[in-house]
């Protein structure tokens, strides 16, 4: 599975040649993905926007990402009855990573590509997980990834099973 960068602010999540997803990035904090005929907004609220709503096209929430504590690291959320705890770690590099009853499931990071000797962007998933959850980690993402390589990259991604 990859992210494919598509213009400025739009990418596709595709796994081969099949797109599974679309993610716009609107504006600051606020993207709209699109998936099997489903489409969601993502955006920041909260005092100093700390939580991240994903809500469907009629406005009901699907995800709400809450600090776990107020002076917390850790964010954790509840979707289709699961609940899963978000961190952010270096491992070597900058990865955020979502856990379930402390089963790692889902990561997004930079690594190093020694071959080339430049960044790549990491996506390790451990099982399937609901595509919404990839539209999560790569709104999240994304700008870390866009800090990182600039506007006029080739996006390398791995799959690591």
């Amino acid at each position: 599975m990859e992210w494919k960068k598509l213009s400025e602010m739009e990418y596709a999540l595709c796994s081969g040649s099949d797109q599974l997803g679309r993610l716009v990035k609107d504006k600051p904090g606020h993207s709209t993905f699109t998936a099997e005929q489903e489409s969601y907004q993502l955006h920041r609220t909260g005092t100093w926007r700390s939580h991240t709503v994903i809500t469907d096209i009629q406005g009901k929430q699907v995800l709400e990402l809450k600090p776990e504590k107020w002076y917390a690291n850790k964010y954790i959320f509840t979707y289709d009855g699961c609940t899963y705890l978000l961190g952010y770690r270096n491992n070597p590099l900058y990865e955020i990573v979502v856990t379930c009853e402390g089963k790692e499931l889902l990561a997004y990071g930079l690594a190093h590509d020694h071959t080339v000797n430049r960044l790549s962007i990491r996506i390790m998933e451990h099982s399937s997980q609901p595509i919404v959850l990839h539209a999560l980690l790569w709104h999240l993402f994304e700008p870390i990834a866009r800090e990182n390589f600039g506007d006029n990259v080739v996006w390398l991604l791995l799959m690591l099973a």
